[in-house]
């Protein structure tokens, strides 16, 4: 987390050096500083200390001696910027400095363990080298805008597509859908698919009258076979969405009311907005390519890319628009600047051939017609092919251009040139299902630029590693840092892997991945479904936002949005980051409609609402899977185990509303925290070093002008902007960049990354794995990843602080976070105490419980060992804290499915060895009938019913039994939320207040409340059932 995400206190201590510093001993102090700061930047160089002994050998044998790494690390360590215009140092920073670097030293030929490389987070190993940490940082940067990309796209096409159905609904008629398809249909499909595509092209490149009628007979025979294919209905709707599209003005087709003509503009422009994000995404894509063939020195490649950028703009945008131009304001765009890599100029947008004033002057796109987006998917299938598509030929460091991928791009020139007129040609499965192909469309575009950028950071941090640290190793034969160098290439491959396997689409075993589906699904619905307490609880998490910045941190950002002098500007700042990165709830809505929206599932990503216990899955409605190519596909058949997944997967994501709308309050709201004081801290930060910052691209430039020891300040950016207003005006955006980043970064680090490649390998399924180990990672980790997660954020804690004081600075916030998170527990636990109700039980942390479960069974089995028996006290503590599954708790969630399976095949399986210690496992409920248990009929029926889900079975059983016997709404959110002291808190609760001279409380655990009425509610609800 960024050194200036904190309370702006904290903030000015760095900036200032003590007052002993202004003493005779404080100059000794400062000069130390100096002396000290330079012998160990000669020791980082040179590999020897001031007496000849040699330190710091594995960085110098790797070559990370260098000066951008010796200053990285100084900001590390220290939270400081080495700079003395901005934050002095002192002589504990120098203590902190040292730390750091023999700790890196250490790094380099210390390679992880089995174990440590299974349970270790990839993104705390990723931060130990920095290719390693600049590989992290860019795929972190892509996954979001990957998100952001696919959640924006998303809304559009669910916007086009419910106002379409509502058009078709208005006129009377039925929506479209795709028929149900054997195996048989569905190959048949393809096969027509395929045919159409094969005849499209073939039509608009022949010339020969005859050959070409030909050809258009075989394609109208082609669109009868895939009519066939689909129902009847919506031929009205679908009739005047054709003539918006082609240009057509709504306003002027007759037979339609003013909300139906209003539907069509809608469908119109929400076109318009999936062409032009999609357009700016995959020429995004190809100048990454670009890029990447640059770095190669394959020089052939700026050419073709040329070529397909003007192929893109012919297909998205056509040259002659009459007056019923299909046209949007170029006001109106909404990334207007991705637009110029296709050829427009950036300010005075004067391409005449694309843009045009209308009869008012105002500026405006005109997009093509005949649903040209179809050919833009034709074109990426030949950029992607995997024989000699464009990225296969750059992967290969080909010299020369392969003819078949000329060839290919040659013949787009005629077919969109032909498409661009009046032709006939149509698409029947855009006429058809719109769904499909604007999904495609928009799904294979942000696929491409993924992987494309992905594809370039890991050969970036590949290439970095084994040329510039791996291969110099090697030269001096340093057995130890080769290994460990080996080990970051392994962890660096392993983390590609993870993410270039995104979709599950593919799976080596289709039938185990869609059970492992179901059974996660089931899980969290069982588990988490509906859950007001686990909801809430997921809210809590936001009270470490005091952890990490302090109470002051906290109340300076609201101070920020609500009563700073620039409250509205600010407001409208954090806005626009929060769009840009992905975490702004409402896109101009009010609050009721995004939380509405929310609930449906459409702003946040599965994997983050859920934390991690739900996959995210590309897969999308009807038989739609990704191919290894990354293109959106019709599926083989619709088997009943994909069923069975893709309806559990709906039902578990339609059911976790409430953690979807916590979460996208969690993570905006601390990305606000951070935000204000990131922004306040930098914008208040010395104007020389701002200047610097700026300049950083420019500075061997200017060095190189004014001399290599010229230290550059604020002059240079006034002579780069001009006026003071101008100045100004660019510290401020580069202020709200770098905040922007500091608060993404912040968010990550205290709500967690949640794909699938940031798990530990132990957890983190993989494709290449056999359907048994991907379905035990599944079951037996699916909400471990949180856990992980936490521990790994309060190791970090503990550690940081541990090198603060250790360094002698006490008052940093490094120090002080372990103190806050202590302080944070006291206050709940004697708030929980003071008050009667349980906020501490609500807010628990994950670690801590799961520790004090471990210590309790751990303690247990050293009872039984010992003693030969565990007592009834011991076991009443390990009944409770492990939820009655003792030693298995820490197996997962699945482990009471795993273990009935295990124990009916065991039983089954006659003639098998038999095996003692199989008993226990199925002799429990007839020892307990035995014995005569007398078993609680509230808990029975919620045993009973926690089998479907855990609300359901809290409601039924206790929350509205008490309320309908005579409990208060008060009583029942307190149950439903679980603030009722335990046993514990109680007996702690009567002696304070005894001690207090204060009445005992006459607060009373509903659970025993009028126990005759609510035993009989319960009776009658399960004879209704």
């Amino acid at each position: 987390m960024s050194k200036f995400a904190c309370r702006t206190k904290a903030e000015v201590r760095k900036r200032t050096e003590p007052k002993s510093y202004k003493t005779e001993a404080g100059k000794k102090a400062r000069n130390k500083v100096y002396v000290e700061m330079k012998q160990l930047a000669k020791d980082f160089k040179t590999g020897k200390d001031k007496y000849g002994k040699t330190v710091f050998k594995n960085i110098k044998d790797l070559r990370y001696n260098n000066m951008e790494l010796f200053e990285s690390i100084y900001k590390k360590y220290t939270g400081k910027e080495m700079d003395p215009d901005m934050h002095p140092t002192l002589l504990s920073d120098v203590k902190k400095f040292k730390r750091g670097l023999e700790l890196f030293d250490l790094t380099l030929s210390k390679p992880e363990g089995y174990i440590g490389a299974a349970l270790k987070l990839p993104r705390t190993m990723l931060s130990k080298i920095p290719e390693l940490k600049e590989f992290d940082k860019e795929i972190t940067i892509q996954t979001g805008h990957f998100k952001d990309y696919n959640r924006e796209t998303s809304r559009m096409v669910n916007d086009f597509i419910t106002t379409f159905k509502d058009l078709g609904l208005s006129l009377g008629e039925k929506t479209i859908t795709i028929k149900s398809l054997d195996s048989a249909g569905v190959n048949t499909l393809r096969k027509v698919q395929s045919e159409y595509s094969s005849l499209q092209k073939k039509i608009a490149l022949e010339r020969d009258f005859i050959v070409r009628g030909e050809l258009i007979k075989k394609l109208n025979e082609n669109r009868s076979k895939m009519q066939r294919f689909y129902e009847e209905g919506s031929g009205r709707a679908f009739k005047y969405m054709d003539e918006v599209l082609q240009g057509g003005d709504p306003y002027t087709i007759k037979g339609l009311n003013n909300t139906q003509k209003q539907q069509l503009v809608k469908i119109k422009k929400a076109y318009q907005s999936i062409r032009e994000q999609s357009a700016t995404e995959l020429v995004r894509g190809l100048e990454k390519v670009k890029q990447m063939a640059k770095d190669k020195n394959i020089i052939w490649v700026d050419g073709v890319i040329e070529k397909i950028n003007g192929l893109i703009k012919g297909i998205e945008l056509q040259k002659l628009v009459d007056d019923a131009g299909n046209m949007i304001d170029v006001k109106d765009l909404r990334k207007l600047g991705g637009l110029t890599s296709l050829g427009f100029a950036k300010d005075s947008m004067s391409d005449k051939q694309y843009i045009r004033k209308d009869n008012y002057g105002n500026r405006q796109v005109a997009f093509s017609k005949h649903y040209m987006s179809q050919y833009t998917l034709g074109l990426l299938k030949t950029i992607n092919n995997p024989d000699y598509g464009l990225l296969k030929s750059v992967e290969n460091n080909q010299l020369s251009v392969d003819k078949r991928l000329m060839s290919e791009i040659n013949q787009w020139d005629g077919i969109i040139k032909e498409a661009q007129g009046r032709s006939p040609l149509r698409n029947p499965i855009y006429d058809l299902d719109p769904y499909f192909f604007l999904k495609s469309y928009t799904h294979d575009v942000g696929m491409f630029n993924y992987r494309v950028h992905v594809k370039s950071s890991f050969k970036k941090a590949a290439d970095g590693i084994i040329n510039d640290h791996l291969n110099p190793a090697k030269e001096l034969n340093n057995r130890d840092v080769i290994v460990a160098a080996e080990s970051h290439l392994k962890l660096l491959e392993d983390v590609y892997q993870s993410i270039s396997s995104i979709d599950p689409g593919n799976a080596k075993d289709p039938f185990f991945n869609n059970m492992m589906r179901a059974l996660q699904s089931v899980t969290y619905f069982r588990l988490m479904g509906g859950n007001v307490r686990s909801a809430a609880r997921n809210a809590t998490q936001r009270l470490y936002e005091y952890t990490q910045f302090g109470f002051a941190g906290w109340r300076e950002a609201r101070n920020f949005y609500k009563s700073d002098a620039n409250a509205t500007a600010n407001s409208e700042m954090v806005n626009r980051a929060l769009k840009k990165y992905g975490y702004q709830w409402f896109n101009n809505k009010d609050l009721k409609s995004n939380a509405f929206e929310s609930f449906k599932g459409r702003n946040e990503t599965v994997s983050d609402a859920s934390r991690g216990a739900l996959t995210d899955s590309y897969m999308n409605n009807k038989i739609l899977f990704v191919n290894k190519n990354g293109e959106l596909s019709v599926k083989d058949a619709d088997r009943i185990d994909a069923v069975i997944a893709r309806k559990t997967s709906d039902l578990a994501t339609r059911f976790g509303g409430m953690h979807r709308v916590v979460e996208d309050w969690n993570r905006a709201g601390t990305f606000r925290t951070a935000f204000a004081l990131a922004y306040k801290n930098i914008f208040s930060g010395n104007r020389d070093w701002i200047a610097r910052q700026m300049l950083k691209k420019e500075r061997a430039s200017i060095k190189k002008e004014k001399g290599q020891d010229y230290v550059i300040t604020y002059k240079d950016l006034q002579a780069k902007y001009g006026t003071e207003s101008k100045v100004e005006n660019a510290i401020q955006s580069w202020t709200e960049n770098k905040a922007g980043r500091i608060a993404y970064n912040s968010v990550l680090d205290l709500h967690f990354e949640y794909a699938n490649w940031a798990k530990a390998r132990a957890i983190r399924v993989k494709g290449d794995e056999s359907g048994v180990i991907q379905l035990a990672k599944m079951g037996l980790g699916q909400f471990a990843h949180y856990r992980f997660n936490m521990f790994n954020l309060m190791q970090k804690w503990l550690r940081e602080s541990g090198r603060s004081i250790m360094a002698g600075d006490l008052r940093s916030e490094e120090a002080l976070r372990p103190l806050r998170f202590g302080i944070l527990q006291a206050v709940l636990w004697s708030g929980s105490i003071a008050t009667g109700i349980n906020a501490h039980k609500l807010a628990s942390n994950d670690v801590i419980q799961t520790g004090e479960a471990m210590w309790t069974w751990m303690s247990s089995k050293r009872e039984e060992l010992l003693e030969g028996e565990i007592s009834e006290e011991t076991a009443e503590k390990l009944d409770k804290v492990t939820f009655g599954k003792g030693g298995y708790t820490f197996l997962g969630p699945n482990i009471d499915y795993v273990l009935s399976a295990y124990e009916l095949f065991a039983r089954m399986n006659l003639d098998a060895e038999h095996d003692i210690r199989n008993e226990f496992i199925f002799d429990e409920s007839q020892r307990l009938l035995e014995q005569d248990v007398k078993i609680d009929e509230n808990q029975e029926n919620y045993d009973f019913w926690h089998k479907i889900n855990s609300q359901v079975a809290r409601t039924r059983a206790y929350t509205f039994p008490q309320y309908s016997g005579g409990a208060s709404l008060l009583d029942a959110a307190q149950l439903e939320l679980g603030f009722y002291l335990d046993k514990d808190q109680r007996e702690w609760r009567r002696w304070g207040m005894e001690k207090l001279g204060l009445r005992k409380s006459k607060l009373k655990n509903p659970y025993k409340k009028k126990r005759k009425s609510s035993n009989k509610s319960v009776l009658d609800a399960l004879d209704l059932l």
